[in-house]
């Protein structure tokens, strides 16, 4: 039987989907939303320094063009503007260069207006999804069954809920060295 040697086509690799940089970037020909591709590039910071990430995560977006991510962060977040806008600058700019794929230099917007006007920061969307977690979380609980026959039971009451994150790779115990006099 024949082969097909045309240069049409799959041979040529037009039917194959287009291939990824890396694990997180986004396959060519694809465009995200600029609050998702923000929030990936913010993601990807916190890959390889996750104490500027979290400063970079409290910044509001108010524009990503140009070069330029222009960013404003709330009055009380003082702590948050100068780690991102002084000691982890270059090496948060340099990341987020990699990432989206051209030089981006970090802008302050200072504009109260431009902060009330702008979307949400990754930090506020990421505490509004766990609030709404916990929330319904709790609500399962406290209408669960086999929880409310335990009180019944017992004669109780369901005061607080708290519910715990699971926790990052298992640390190991420090090794202790064996006494030499064993």
């Amino acid at each position: 039987m024949p082969v097909a040697t045309s240069a049409d086509g799959c041979a040529s690799g037009d039917c194959l989907p287009e291939a990824a940089d890396d694990e997180n970037s986004t396959p060519r020909g694809v465009s995200l939303p600029l609050g998702e591709r923000w929030a990936k590039a913010v993601d990807v910071v916190a890959q390889t320094t996750p104490r500027h990430a979290k400063s970079l995560s409290f910044g509001r977006l108010i524009s990503l063009n140009a070069g330029e991510a222009r960013l404003a962060f709330p009055t009380d977040a003082g702590f948050h503007r100068a780690t991102v806008f002084g000691s982890g600058r270059a090496e948060i700019e340099g990341l987020l260069s990699r990432q989206l794929g051209e030089r981006v230099r970090l802008v302050e917007e200072k504009s109260e207006s431009a902060f009330a006007a702008a979307p949400r920061s990754v930090a506020e969307t990421t505490a509004d999804a766990r609030a709404t977690r916990e929330k319904g979380l709790e609500s399962k609980i406290r209408s669960n069954p086999a929880v409310l026959s335990v009180l019944r039971v017992l004669g109780g009451n369901l005061e607080h809920v708290q519910i715990l994150e699971p926790s990052g790779p298992a640390e190991t115990e420090a090794q202790v060295a064996p006494d030499d006099d064993a």
